[in-house]
């Protein structure tokens, strides 16, 4: 039990150090988050312009007939004034990540 132990406050005090190592020749992860970057703008600038014309059509009528805003005016008035981009979003909005095999790959995701 002892020696168990012993291992265990070993491999504790090492993976630090060895993890470090390991990274700087490049066979392991040096952080937990992955970072990809799509060069999109943001959410508005991704947005087709039909749609979020029609966003902005739904979010005057509701404010002026019926009383109701849905955001404030900071981002109303980014809604409005936001041109499109090249890369949009496409298909649905609730994007399942693991679909995208460039995802898969980097993520390392195997299916079971």
């Amino acid at each position: 039990m002892f020696i168990m132990f012993l291992f265990f406050l070993i491999a504790q005090c090492l993976a630090k150090p060895i993890k470090l190592c390991l990274g700087m020749c490049g066979l392991a992860q040096t952080s937990d988050e992955i970072e990809i970057d799509e060069n999109l703008g943001n959410y508005f600038e991704t947005l087709p312009n039909a749609k979020r014309k029609a966003w902005l059509t739904t979010e005057v009528y509701n404010a002026n007939k019926l009383g109701i805003k849905t955001f404030g005016t900071g981002t109303f008035e980014q809604l409005r004034t936001t041109k499109g981009r090249a890369k949009m979003l496409k298909n649905t909005p609730c994007y399942e990540i693991l679909s995208s095999l460039d995802y898969t790959t980097k993520f390392q995701y195997v299916p079971i």
